[in-house]
């Protein structure tokens, strides 16, 4: 666990979408505020694709969080259904009560639910996830779920979010109907280099880090080619990373960890030359201190660890001198290593004979040396030690003058010297090295002065000395004189700097008045904007009057919109209970007409037997006075007379009950009150009945006609169960068995 070692609430690139990590890029903000516009809207049906790890699951989530908590919102994924699951789910987080066993009846059952809420001014909306999974009958279902045209009045909002399959999908002929309902679509395109490095930071800030970010540069550049702009790819990367950084105890996730990760999870080719460009770039920067442990104060100037020491006689001769040798003035000498003593150097190791006038150069010190000035060199005789103070006075005050001029000149430069160390110009160092070598110019004059042999005249001066001191006194000297000349060429350098510090400051005084007039001009302006902002106050302010006023006209007219939506409610509750009370008379009055053919029938039954006792007590009293007895042959036919009468009448009334029930949709259903039912006793009692026959014929037209229209649209499930409505009343039917038969082959589906 990583969390604790970088300080993070939680794990900042976890894999399971959380809506509070939702990054919102262009496309990402465009495609949320789309679909929530489209939902609280009621435009229908919207359509969201993307690939594999775009942050479709998340922006879902977080549409579903900022829909109204009132509304009925069903979040579905589980795509690979059947229409008649499909549907019974819908209908169960719906919360719509349905006794439909068909699709017919349950979308009905649907539609007055999503009627009702619209109603009591409630919405309700389906969001599908993996809808690339959706079988084809389902995606030709969901226009009619929806209802409506998609201008606003649509009675469910369908969001159909899935891969680029699903376009692919709906770009089928089939499916033109449901192409023609979507309202809006969306699509999440891979994130850049730049949007990835602002997603990291998103999501560090979310977990609470708010340093510096703990990838290098070359490390997001890295997972960026890695992941392709996936975040999902992102998230995983980063999270091994981590935990790689955490091991090895790191604070900072280098390009190194990045590859070794792409190795465990096989991202990118191993020979990729442009990870090898991105792992050699981060390589060749310098080491980075870590804040956490910041390095110890030095104590003394440290060397240069990439230049090893090297002796005085090794050393190039300086950038100054190669200027001196190119002006033809004496060069300044090398610059001593740090590590030399500052100390006066041995003199020289003697070298093969040159002539008198040739300049001698000391190899071991890179200095050119005065020519000798003859064979013969005598030493002083004696050093007066008490010479006058007045000389070594001025010889003083003229060594602190120089190093002031110099000095002086350094510190009025008005940059430090590192773009004339660019150039070749003379380093710091060098100045210093200067200075030193005027110092000790200084204090040999003095040393000279002093140095004077006792007695001697005042107008004697250095070369004088010279001549008169031996080989060893004379290198020196020649060594100091050089030395001076050196300083003197680095005195006409720092001159030449100050007439450009000179120039640059009288520049700077030019832009300081242009800058002073460009801050004039703005202080005008800013006087317009205000004056400008005060009218736009008096301007807002009259606004939010007019909007004050439209508010109270906007209220005023809601006020009279509910008092007419609950009146248009009265009405439309008084027009259902007429209705209600409208369907009962009418059925109490058929059931009355019912009765009264009954009555009829046993009328007409009475009736018949009345006259057939009539006829039988009239041909008994003709037999007893004509002595024959035709009475049981009277009485048989009277009886078959009253039979026929009856069953008539009993046909009339079933076929006024068939028809009843055909009207009231009862063909099949409920059992012991439908159509069928009732045309087959008819038949019983009158095997040739046409009415009776015909009724029959038209109820096996209807569902035959139902299970073409779920053939012929590929739905062969539904056609299926028409059929076998078809079989169950009447079983005998030949062409069903075979349209049945060849239902059930395969391939079916795709001769379709």
């Amino acid at each position: 666990m990583y969390e604790d070692r970088y300080g993070f609430r939680e794990k900042p690139f976890s894999l399971t979408p959380n809506p509070k990590f939702f990054f919102s890029n262009g496309a990402f903000q465009h495609a949320y505020e789309g679909l929530l516009a489209g939902v609280r809207d009621r435009k229908g049906i919207l359509l969201l694709t993307g690939e594999a790890g775009c942050g479709k699951t998340m922006l879902l989530r977080k549409l579903r969080e900022n829909l109204d908590p009132s509304d009925r919102i069903v979040a579905f994924h589980f795509t690979n259904l059947a229409p008649p699951d499909f549907l019974s789910f819908v209908c169960e987080n719906l919360g719509v009560e349905t006794k439909a066993t068909d699709i017919d009846g349950q979308l009905k059952d649907v539609a007055e639910f999503l009627a009702g809420l619209r109603r009591a001014g409630r919405s309700a909306a389906l969001l599908i996830d993996e809808a690339e999974n959706l079988r084809e009958e389902v995606l030709q279902m969901l226009p009619a779920l929806a209802g409506g045209d998609g201008n606003g009045d649509a009675a469910l909002q369908i969001v159909l979010v899935g891969r680029p399959q699903l376009e692919t999908a709906l770009a089928r002929a089939e499916m033109t109907e449901l192409r023609h309902r979507i309202t809006a679509q969306y699509r999440l395109e891979r994130l850049t280099e730049d949007e990835i490095a602002a997603f990291i930071k998103h999501r560090l800030s979310v977990v609470g880090y708010t340093r510096e970010s703990p990838f290098t540069s070359y490390a997001v550049v890295l997972i960026a080619r890695l992941s392709g702009g996936i975040p999902r790819l992102v998230n995983v990367i980063c999270d091994r990373a981590f935990q790689i950084a955490a091991d090895s105890d790191s604070r900072r996730v280098s390009t190194s960890m990045i590859q070794q990760v792409s190795q465990e999870l096989g991202l990118g080719r191993e020979d990729d030359p442009t990870t090898e460009a991105i792992l050699a770039a981060e390589r060749s920067l310098p080491p980075r201190i870590e804040r956490a442990e910041p390095a110890p104060e030095p104590t003394s100037e440290p060397e240069p660890a990439a230049t090893p020491k090297a002796e005085p006689s090794a050393l190039p001769t300086p950038p100054l001198a190669e200027r001196a040798a190119a002006a033809n003035l004496p060069s300044p000498g090398p610059v001593p290593s740090p590590s030399a003593s500052p100390e006066r150097p041995e003199a020289p190791e003697p070298s093969k004979p040159r002539d008198a006038g040739e300049p001698r150069l000391d190899v071991d010190r890179g200095r050119r040396k005065a020519p000798e000035l003859g064979a013969t060199r005598r030493r002083p005789a004696a050093v007066d030690t008490a010479a006058p103070p007045h000389r070594m006075r001025w010889a003083a005050v003229a060594a602190v003058l120089l190093l002031s001029v110099v000095s002086v000149a350094y510190l009025l430069r008005p940059a430090p010297l590192e773009p004339a160390l660019a150039a070749g110009e003379a380093s710091w160092g060098e100045l210093r090295i200067a200075g030193s070598h005027v110092g000790r110019a200084a204090m040999a004059l003095v040393g000279v002065d002093v140095g004077r042999p006792a007695g001697s005249s005042g107008g004697t001066d250095v070369m004088d000395l010279v001549t008169a001191s031996g080989p060893a006194d004379n290198t020196e000297v020649d060594r100091l004189k050089t030395e001076l000349e050196s300083a003197a060429m680095a005195n006409v350098r720092l001159q030449s700097d100050l007439a450009t510090l000179t120039e640059d400051r009288d520049k700077l005084a030019k832009r300081l008045e242009s800058i002073a007039e460009a801050q004039d001009e703005a202080d005008q302006q800013t006087a317009k904007i205000d004056t400008a902002l005060a009218t736009a106050a008096t301007d807002r302010a009259e606004l939010e009057n007019t909007i004050d006023q439209l508010r109270g006209e906007r209220d005023l007219l809601s006020g009279r919109a509910r008092g007419l939506e609950q009146q248009q409610e009265e009405l439309r509750s008084q027009l259902q209970i007429a209705r209600q009370a409208n369907e009962t008379n009418r059925r109490e009055i058929e059931d009355r007409l019912v009765e009264l053919a009954m009555l009829k029938i046993e009328r007409d039954q009475l009736r018949r037997k009345l006259e057939a006792a009539e006829n039988a007590a009239g041909q008994n009293l003709g037999a007893a006075t004509t002595g024959a007895s035709p009475a049981g042959v009277t009485s048989r036919l009277s009886r078959s007379a009253a039979d026929k009468a009856v069953t008539a009448n009993r046909l009339a009334a079933l076929m006024l009950l068939a028809r009843r029930q055909v009207d009231e949709r009862k063909l099949i259903l409920p059992a012991g009150d439908n159509a069928v039912e009732t045309y087959k006793e008819v038949l019983s009692l009158a095997p040739t009945h046409t009415g009776a026959l015909a009724g029959i014929r038209d109820i096996k037209a209807h569902y035959r006609r139902r299970a073409e229209q779920a053939r012929s649209s590929g739905q062969l499930s539904i056609a299926g169960s028409y059929y076998k409505t078809i079989l169950q009343i009447d079983p005998a039917d030949a062409e069903v068995r075979e349209a049945m038969l060849l239902l059930n082959q395969p391939g079916a589906a795709n001769q379709q």
